[in-house]
Protein backbone atom coordinates (compact mmCIF):
# COMPACT_ATOMS: atom_id res chain seq x y z
CA UNK A 1 0.00 0.00 0.00
CA UNK A 2 2.99 2.10 0.92
CA UNK A 3 4.69 1.78 -2.50
CA UNK A 4 1.19 2.56 -4.17
CA UNK A 5 1.18 6.00 -2.62
CA UNK A 6 4.58 6.70 -3.17
CA UNK A 7 3.81 5.95 -7.13
CA UNK A 8 1.12 8.11 -6.74
CA UNK A 9 3.20 10.78 -4.91
CA UNK A 10 5.22 10.56 -7.76
CA UNK A 11 3.19 11.22 -10.70
CA UNK A 12 1.71 14.12 -8.73
CA UNK A 13 4.77 15.46 -8.98
CA UNK A 14 5.39 15.25 -12.62
CA UNK A 15 2.03 16.00 -13.93
CA UNK A 16 2.46 19.16 -11.69
CA UNK A 17 5.91 20.06 -13.85
CA UNK A 18 4.70 19.10 -16.86
CA UNK A 19 1.65 21.75 -15.60
CA UNK A 20 3.97 24.05 -14.91
CA UNK A 21 5.91 23.96 -18.17
CA UNK A 22 2.91 24.49 -20.12
CA UNK A 23 2.21 27.45 -17.93
CA UNK A 24 5.68 28.74 -19.01
CA UNK A 25 5.06 28.43 -22.90
CA UNK A 26 2.04 29.87 -22.77
CA UNK A 27 3.30 32.94 -20.72
CA UNK A 28 6.35 33.31 -23.26
CA UNK A 29 3.76 33.53 -26.17
CA UNK A 30 1.55 35.74 -24.64
CA UNK A 31 4.07 37.95 -23.41
CA UNK A 32 3.48 40.65 -26.43
CA UNK A 33 -0.40 40.24 -27.12
CA UNK A 34 -2.00 40.63 -23.59
CA UNK A 35 -0.48 41.82 -20.07
CA UNK A 36 -3.26 40.21 -18.27
CA UNK A 37 -3.28 37.00 -19.66
CA UNK A 38 0.77 37.36 -18.81
CA UNK A 39 -0.38 38.23 -15.46
CA UNK A 40 -2.98 35.64 -14.64
CA UNK A 41 -0.40 33.05 -15.92
CA UNK A 42 2.07 34.27 -13.60
CA UNK A 43 -0.42 33.82 -10.46
CA UNK A 44 -1.29 30.18 -11.90
CA UNK A 45 1.94 29.48 -11.56
CA UNK A 46 2.95 30.22 -7.68
CA UNK A 47 0.00 27.62 -6.23
CA UNK A 48 1.64 24.86 -9.08
CA UNK A 49 5.30 25.98 -7.63
CA UNK A 50 3.92 25.42 -3.90
CA UNK A 51 2.29 22.01 -4.65
CA UNK A 52 5.01 20.38 -6.13
CA UNK A 53 7.16 21.35 -3.29
CA UNK A 54 10.75 20.72 -4.34
CA UNK A 55 12.49 23.86 -2.81
CA UNK A 56 15.55 22.83 -2.06
CA UNK A 57 16.18 21.38 -5.32
CA UNK A 58 14.81 24.91 -6.96
CA UNK A 59 17.26 26.49 -5.02
CA UNK A 60 20.18 24.57 -5.87
CA UNK A 61 19.43 24.84 -9.51
CA UNK A 62 18.73 28.64 -9.29
CA UNK A 63 22.41 28.68 -7.22
CA UNK A 64 24.27 27.41 -9.93
CA UNK A 65 22.90 29.38 -12.88
CA UNK A 66 25.19 32.68 -13.72
CA UNK A 67 22.27 34.51 -15.59
CA UNK A 68 20.93 34.51 -12.02
CA UNK A 69 23.89 36.14 -9.99
CA UNK A 70 23.97 38.90 -12.87
CA UNK A 71 20.64 39.64 -12.35
CA UNK A 72 20.67 40.05 -8.41
CA UNK A 73 23.85 42.26 -8.90
CA UNK A 74 22.01 44.45 -11.43
CA UNK A 75 19.22 44.52 -8.87
CA UNK A 76 21.15 45.42 -6.21
CA UNK A 77 23.21 47.90 -8.09
CA UNK A 78 20.07 49.72 -10.11
CA UNK A 79 17.38 49.08 -7.78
Amino acid sequence: MKMFLMAEHFNLKKTLSSIELFIILLLFVFIPISPAATNILGVLLIPLWLLRGEFSADWTFIKGQPIFWAFLVYLLLYP
